[in-house]
């Protein structure tokens, strides 16, 4: 039996307009009605300005092969989104002790609509950044590969070459000043002390 990549009975916890709990359903049934759940997106940077893309898996429902954020993760019954966020990076990439953490923005409704997937994915989103220059494993389940690109690098892929993205990807990509978000988390890393 192949190994799926999206767990269509994963549960989740179904949300109203105010991103508060009614109740938990499984994710295919939450795709498929389109109700309310809370995901997370993370994007990764090193020292030196790059960002880490991921190419989703082509075992994925939604954007298989498409090159996306860093890590994107449904949060599980009760989990905070800072908690999936880490979660995320652990199992998808095997990022274990990111150095910096910088919320980007509080929880945001995104409706999404797959027709060609069945899917109708409306979230609750949280975007985080952090900075890490350790090794990267990518979890072959979930990601085709990695890669390091610049900034620069990046824009012009996303101008010239859109389709090779995730949708949600180039929605968040048009919000972020990723020079901005750079900058921040160098000034958090530099004020963090460092743990032994």
């Amino acid at each position: 039996m192949m190994a799926v990549a999206d767990a269509e009975t994963e549960l989740l916890d179904v949300v109203d307009e105010f991103n508060n709990v009614l109740r938990q359903e499984l994710r295919g049934v939450v795709h498929a009605q389109g109700l309310l759940h809370r995901a997370v997106h993370v994007v990764v940077f090193n020292s030196t300005e790059q960002v880490l893309l991921q190419k989703r898996s082509a075992m994925k429902k939604l954007g298989p092969n498409c090159w996306d954020l860093s890590c994107a993760e449904h949060l599980v019954v009760g989990e905070s989104y800072e908690k999936a966020a880490v979660r995320g990076l652990s199992e998808e990439l095997n990022i274990k002790k990111p150095e910096c953490a910088l919320q980007l923005w509080e929880p945001m409704l995104q409706l999404m609509d797959y027709p060609q997937a069945d899917v109708k994915d409306n979230e609750f989103i949280s975007m985080f950044a952090t900075l890490y220059d350790g090794e990267v494993m990518a979890d072959k389940i979930e990601v085709a590969e990695v890669r390091w690109c610049t900034i620069e690098e990046l824009q012009v892929e996303m101008t010239e070459s859109p389709d090779k993205f995730t949708p949600w990807f180039r929605k968040d990509y048009d919000k972020l000043n990723f020079k901005s978000i750079v900058e921040q988390l160098k000034k958090k890393a530099a004020r963090k002390p460092v743990l032994v």
